[in-house]
């Protein structure tokens, strides 16, 4: 299957490879940097240097961060805000005009978080940004991120022991990226890494129980590790099929799980994807969009990193009780 699934690509590689923007993958690493440093320092003047004039943010929760003078103010107000805050880098893939970056960020806020006073308790956060990039600086962005486990870190939103694993959360350890798989080996090729984990993607929109897990047991490895702060009760193969089947496929019927954007370098596949479904204990429409890293050692997915809006989906699931 594996093979058919990287020759049936072979055309779509000769089509696309002429015409797909390459870029200044090394200048565009610096960039990143230069990001970061400004994120850490609230150095706004060196925003001319990263962002293109027609930059677009895209960051849930944030709808008021659109453009670069949106941006530069809420850098700025993190560093009066937060003034220990810091990011740091832990994953970078590069593809073309796009990368995607996975961040560990932690800091001590004082005064209100979203209009909520919070009290002055160091918190955790993890990110995965996916940047578009234009003439050498950052054009677009799109981010993910746990601002639900932000807010239950710093007592805006205190845990809920009868609901979901998400909301229980209140260890430390909850709010931070598991320790990464030690399983090393082939790491494939990029555009053949894609077409499988497209692959898997085609077996969610399925909607059928035994081809997904026909999926999951072809492509993802016996000792498979996942990486999901939101998730804590998923962790291993195991548990991310019962949560595929409990959590997903049983309550949300006619879903759509879309890719929205994939790219890769080495043995790493981002996908930018975003789903909605009919929750059929209330029969309301949920929206969800999430960002997921998965790393691939000889044909088979061995551990995948994620971040999506947890917080929207309680929202969300909060205001169908209500009604």
């Amino acid at each position: 299957m594996r093979m058919i699934v990287t020759l049936s690509f072979a055309a779509y590689l000769l089509l696309t490879a002429c015409s797909r923007p390459v870029g200044n993958s090394a200048q565009n690493r610096v960039v990143i940097d230069r990001w970061l440093e400004f994120w850490n320092t609230g150095s706004l003047s060196t925003a001319g240097e990263i962002f293109t004039p027609g930059f677009k943010s895209h960051i849930p929760h944030f709808s008021q961060i659109t453009d670069t003078q949106s941006y530069k103010a809420e850098v700025a107000r993190t560093a009066v805000d937060i003034p220990d805050f810091h990011a740091e880098l832990e994953d970078l893939i590069v593809d073309g005009d796009k990368l995607a970056g996975r961040f560990t960020a932690t800091g001590t806020p004082h005064g209100e978080l979203m209009g909520v006073p919070v009290d002055s308790v160091k918190y955790t956060n993890t990110w995965i940004v996916v940047f578009r990039f234009a003439d050498g600086k950052i054009a677009e962005e799109w981010w993910q991120f746990d601002l639900l486990g932000v807010m239950q870190q710093l007592g805006a939103m205190p845990p809920v022991p009868e609901g979901p694993p998400a909301v229980q959360r209140i260890a430390p350890e909850d709010f931070v990226w598991s320790a990464p798989s030690e399983i090393t080996g082939d790491r494939g090729i990029p555009e053949a890494n894609k077409a499988m984990v497209l692959q898997v993607y085609k077996a969610w929109n399925s909607k059928n129980a035994d081809t997904l897990l026909t999926a999951l047991n072809e492509f993802y490895s016996d000792d498979f590790i996942y990486h999901d702060p939101a998730r804590p009760h998923v962790t291993d193969l195991a548990g991310y099929k019962k949560w595929a089947v409990d959590e997903v496929l049983t309550p949300f019927t006619d879903f759509t799980l879309p890719v929205e954007d994939i790219l890769a370098e080495g043995d790493k596949v981002v996908v930018r994807w975003k789903f909605t479904g009919t929750f059929s204990p209330f029969g309301k429409p949920l929206t969800q969009t999430g960002t997921s890293i998965s790393r691939i050692a000889d044909g088979k997915i061995v551990e995948e990193w994620c971040d999506f809006d947890m917080l929207g989906t309680v929202q969300q699931m909060k205001n169908m009780m209500e009604l």
